[in-house]
Order: C-alpha cells, then sequence, then structure tokens
C-alpha cells in the first residue's frame, strides 16, 4: 500500500466512524426523549 492508498482508508474510515458517532447520538437523544416521554404517562400503564 501506498500512501496515497493509506489516505484514502483513513477518510474512508473516518468517514464511517462520523456516521456511527452520528447515529448513536440520534439513538441517545431518542432514548432521551423516550424516558421523557414515558414519565411523563401514567405509571399503571406501565406495569400492566
Amino acid at each position: 500500500m501506498d500512501v496515497a492508498q493509506l489516505t484514502a482508508r483513513v477518510a474512508e474510515l473516518t468517514a464511517q466512524v462520523e456516521r456511527l458517532t452520528e447515529m448513536i447520538e440520534q439513538q441517545r437523544t431518542a432514548e432521551s426523549a423516550g424516558k421523557a416521554y414515558s414519565s411523563v404517562l401514567p405509571q399503571s400503564r406501565t406495569d400492566a
């Protein structure tokens, strides 16, 4: 592998990591929104 190939590979991996990070952040946001929503709901509903 030459430097150009390595550079291209690093750029690819960096883009993948950025996408994964974005997905994780969206999931965390969705989870915290879900928790906030479920805390508003009546508790008897979750017990059933």
